[in-house]
């Protein structure tokens, strides 16, 4: 359970405690770029590589670990959906945004569902930070430092960017 508000639980009528539910179990999620393309996956035997600066299969370099996400499925958490329609990988928390979730299926604009890479905060907890996503033909970009970019605002533009929205929360270690 990712939400950090404390929650009341009642012992008797004249006694209750609070719990802090804690940080789910979570798992890295490795960033690559072949110039063309930004690609995330937690299982960093895709590409062969995760020590930044190298390159690996299919021509993609590593960038280090981008963000951590939840290993699996709970409360207030959203599976964060892989696709591709080459040259792009597009990753979404939003089922209908592609409206395909089954491995290997085609969606909308030409897209295929390439599974689940982990499952994302719907909402901002004391641990977590927003994934925001970024777009540039044909490229979707996925970040936790607005810095890189240099755009802040959902729908501002710099240097043929544009904030689109943000993913959902995940954790930073």
């Amino acid at each position: 359970m990712p939400s950090q508000t404390p929650q009341t639980e009642p012992i008797s009528d004249n006694f209750s405690f609070e719990i802090t539910p804690s940080k789910p179990t979570t798992v890295p999620i490795y960033r690559y770029t072949n110039n063309k393309d930004h690609f995330y996956t937690a299982s960093k035997d895709e590409i062969g590589t995760d020590i930044p600066g190298q390159k690996g299969a299919h021509g993609y370099t590593s960038e280090g670990i981008a963000f951590y996400l939840a290993e699996s499925e709970g409360a207030g958490l959203s599976p964060v959906y892989r696709y591709f329609k080459t040259p792009d990988h597009f990753y979404s928390a939003d089922p209908n945004e592609i409206g395909e979730t089954v491995q290997g299926k085609k969606g909308k604009h030409g897209y295929t569902c390439e599974g689940v890479i982990g499952y994302i905060s719907e909402t901002k907890t004391d641990e977590s930070v927003p994934v925001y996503r970024y777009y540039k033909a044909p490229d979707h970009f996925y970040t936790t430092n607005t810095e890189e970019l240099g755009i802040s605002e959902i729908g501002d533009e710099h240097n043929g960017w544009k904030l689109e929205s943000i993913l959902g929360y995940a954790w930073v270690n």
